[in-house]
């Protein structure tokens, strides 16, 4: 049973990483099966004066109808003893990541055969992109009440202050739920937290799904990550919007600035290291932080909102850019055994327009026998901690993992918004859900070539741990291979390889090294991009 699951959606009850299509409180007829989940993109809309979180979490899911299910942790009071649950615009999120893109504004070009020097934009386009509920009956210390239809999602709200029948009845009602998440949701029961259960109605069509939106009283948004961690992907990103009055911020994670002395872009290559030095960033901090996007008013916003893909979108964002002044866009990038808390946000930070300027840098030579066309090697490739980038016989980068660690082959963008390639990520093999279960029946090893190193089954999918010399490369398959190195970039190496003129700090290519530059590069990040498929670091 290998379908594909793929929802984008709050990490806490999500089941990132091939697990099961049980796992993080998703199940499948009651038959474990391996989920891809690559990361989440949420956007939280907060309303003061009602005391009102809405949520509007983007669930993309392919695969028999009747075997969706999820499951996500909720406040409720007694002024608001349900959620209020609508469907939003299909396109919505997707076209607020496209609005909110980070931009980098390249540095100046020359031509040294003519002498002259070129704003980066002359030579590229930019892209900036009624309540019928009804109290059930107590079930053995767990109540149930039917919520309304919304769409293709049949709803109920599931409340106990009893975890062990909350857990017997999840796992009886087809919601698996392993030992190991069950400190998670013990602590969710005792914070008096109900839980919102979704299912798809019988004659749904999974083309039908669309972005599920649900608003319950509070003022604290919070992601409930911990039980993903059970089953994440490595490095799963989290793609975080919140429709305030202010700028917001993690108030538990840290909330960071990306450090613009560190950023580089080499238009003429194409090249950025914009995606590694994100993951490295958050890596410093142990994992737990967010990159600050943006934190931009909503009248600019609003006037690109030409871009947005259907007219229902555009609608429910000029909407909300009246309600709300300000939308702040945070990155989030986490392995499984960092999410050991739930991220919490708040009012805080500075104004942000997202825009990188880099216009003030010396000029990059884009003429004659000086221009270097050929990308940086390792200069945008990042394995996680402890691992290095190697230049491979395969002439491709790949991963020195670190003791302990083994190679997986995930997707990523080169810079926010591109297509996406397959990139290498180390990951820790003890993170194991399935396990928990007992061995499974299918070798997902069957099938998988990693050259002179070994096949490792984790979580379902295949890694590789390469032996001394070699270095992990990706394959397009979804699993790696490992081939010899030609050189190892250690990791005084930072943020840009190593390349003649250029120390660890940040430089690369001497300038005399360069070629042309666009003045204006957009980076889309889709975190359906983000999301579309699995992250690396």
């Amino acid at each position: 049973m290998n379908r594909s699951l793929f929802l984008a959606a709050l990490c806490g009850l999500l089941s990132p990483g091939l697990a099961l299509a049980c796992g993080g409180l998703f199940c499948d007829g009651g038959t474990p099966a391996p989920v891809e989940q690559s990361g989440e993109r949420i956007l939280f809309e907060l309303d003061p004066p009602a005391g009102t979180v809405t949520t509007t979490v983007d669930i993309q899911y392919g695969g028999d109808p009747a075997s969706f299910s999820w499951i996500l942790p909720i406040p409720v009071s007694d002024a608001m003893p349900v959620p209020e649950l609508a469907l939003a615009p299909e396109a919505l999120l997707r076209d607020l990541e496209n609005l909110t893109i980070p931009r980098i504004i390249p540095p100046p070009t020359t031509c040294s055969e003519q002498g002259v020097a070129f704003p980066g934009t002359n030579d590229s386009a930019a892209l900036d992109d009624d309540d019928d509920s009804a109290m059930g009956d107590d079930d053995d210390g767990v109540d149930v009440i039917d919520l309304p239809t919304v769409g293709p999602f049949d709803n109920e709200l599931i409340q106990s202050d009893d975890v062990d029948a909350l857990v017997e009845w999840l796992n009886t009602n087809n919601y698996l739920v392993t030992p190991a998440m069950e400190p998670a949701l013990a602590d969710y029961v005792g914070a008096g937290l109900a839980f919102l259960g979704v299912r798809l109605v019988p004659d749904a069509d999974v083309s039908e799904i669309a972005p599920l939106s649900i608003t319950w009283p509070g003022t604290e948004p919070m992601i409930p990550l911990r039980m993903t961690s059970i089953s994440a992907e490595p490095d799963m990103g989290l793609l975080v919007f919140i429709a305030a009055d202010d700028p917001w911020r993690s108030t538990n994670w840290a909330t960071l600035p990306l450090d613009i002395d560190r950023l580089q872009f080499d238009p003429v290559r194409n090249q950025s290291n914009y995606q590694a030095l994100l993951s490295r960033t958050i890596d410093e901090v142990g994992g737990q932080g967010f990159v600050v996007e943006g934190a931009r008013g909503s009248d600019a916003l609003q006037n690109n909102l030409f871009v947005s893909s259907t007219p229902e979108s555009r609608e429910a964002l000029e909407a909300l850019f009246q309600r709300r002044s300000m939308i702040t866009r945070l990155h989030g990038r986490a392995h499984p055994e960092e999410m050991v808390s739930d991220p919490v946000f708040g009012p805080g930070g500075d104004a942000f327009d997202g825009t990188y300027d880099l216009s003030g840098r010396p000029p990059i030579e884009r003429c004659g026998p000086n221009a270097v066309f050929d990308p940086v090697p390792c200069g945008d490739t990042y394995c996680g901690v402890d691992s290095v980038c190697a230049t491979t016989e395969a002439g491709i980068d790949g991963c020195v993992c670190a003791d302990g660690l083994v190679a997986r082959e995930v997707s990523n963008p080169e810079r926010p918004g591109q297509i996406e390639r397959p990139v290498v990520t180390c990951q820790d093999p003890a993170m194991s859900f399935l396990g928990e279960l007992g061995p499974s029946d299918v070798d997902v090893c069957a099938n998988t070539n990693c050259g002179s190193g070994s096949c490792v089954a984790v979580n379902g999918f295949p890694s590789c741990s390469c032996g001394d010399g070699f270095a992990a490369v990706p394959t397009a398959t979804g699993s790696p291979t490992c081939s010899p190195v030609v050189e190892v970039f250690t990791e005084d190496d930072v943020d840009w390889g190593t390349q003649s003129g250029c120390g660890g700090g940040g430089c690369s290519v001497s300038e005399s090294d360069r070629a042309p530059a666009a003045l204006f590069l957009t980076l889309l990040l889709g975190l359906a991009g983000p999301l579309v498929r699995r992250n690396r670091r």
